[in-house]
């Protein structure tokens, strides 16, 4: 493909290499020389994009002064439990397919292997909870070439 352009033929390859069932990409642009694929998900039920509820736009950033002493923290007393209760097993964090810096390791396929300069998941929204899916978002630099990781092609 053409360096830092990925279109509807990568974005119908880096589609196809997700081994999950409703996954959908399109060619995308973002801003200046950046393209990219942007890619929707839908999430099996066991795995959920949960919102940031500990987010704070109106946060003071206070440096701690390293000299100042303070008082040890205080003990967090164990979590209720109910014996009684049906087992509800812990929500597995969603996470884009691909999503690790691999490098130079044949043995790992992450978002660089593909050629992309970085991968971001949406921010939680009501309907994608809703839907259960999440929106990935592939970055594809003006310099960078998309490549298929030799890994993906011997399937």
């Amino acid at each position: 493909s053409a360096p830092g352009v990925a279109g509807v033929v990568e974005c119908t390859a880096l589609q196809n290499s997700m081994k999950v069932k409703g996954v959908s990409c399109r060619a995308a642009s973002f801003a200046k020389t950046w393209s990219g694929c942007s890619c929707r998900i839908s999430l099996p039920p066991f795995i959920r994009q949960m919102p940031d509820t500990f987010y704070d736009p109106y946060a003071l950033e206070v440096s701690a002064n390293v000299a100042m002493t303070t008082f040890p923290p205080l003990v967090t007393p164990a979590p209720a439990s109910n014996p009684g209760a049906p087992y509800s097993p812990p929500t597995t964090p969603a996470e884009c397919p691909f999503s690790r810096r691999c490098g130079a390791n044949p043995r790992c396929i992450g978002f660089d292997s593909w050629g992309f300069e970085e991968v971001r998941i949406a921010r939680y929204t009501p309907a994608a909870g809703f839907q259960n899916e999440i929106s990935c978002n592939y970055f594809l630099d003006g310099k960078a070439t998309f490549t298929v990781p030799a890994a993906v092609r011997r399937r």
